[in-house]
């Protein structure tokens, strides 16, 4: 039963993946993943407009070395930049540059469109995926 389940969950997410990676290629953000992207559209909408390495490790459910590589890419194409904590300067933040607040719509353009057409079921049933997912995770610790 698990294996099939897995198997549908990686079909959906590597089909969303490209949906994304697609979009980035045509607004010419090419080299950019669906991972990438998590990392912008979670800087944009979390409250204070920053999040942390390990903020962001637990958003995108990836390791603290694999994150570093990908927000070291983001610095790259200058879309995002860290920020040094004034009062602990062992903590730094990731936050958007002039060029990913100018591109910020775009994003969420993206976000957006990639939302709808997944919109194919109800809230309800997005939401008793989520929870079956959940009851699944915890079957498995």
């Amino acid at each position: 039963m698990y294996r099939e389940i897995s198997v549908l969950f990686s079909k959906f997410l590597d089909k969303y993946n490209n949906s994304i990676e697609k979009k980035l290629k045509q607004e010419n953000f090419i080299g950019l993943g669906a991972s990438h992207f998590a990392i912008l559209i979670g800087i944009i909408f979390s409250e204070e407009k920053r999040l942390c390495m390990k903020e962001i490790a637990s958003f995108i459910n990836k390791d603290k070395s694999t994150v570093t590589q990908l927000v070291n890419k983001l610095i790259r194409y200058d879309l995002i930049e860290k920020k040094y904590c004034e009062s602990d300067k062992r903590m730094c933040y990731m936050m958007l540059t002039n060029k990913g607040r100018e591109n910020e719509d775009l994003f969420i353009k993206i976000y957006n469109e990639s939302e709808a057409e997944n919109n194919m079921i109800t809230i309800e049933e997005r939401q008793a995926i989520e929870n079956i997912v959940k009851k699944l995770m915890i079957s498995m610790e």
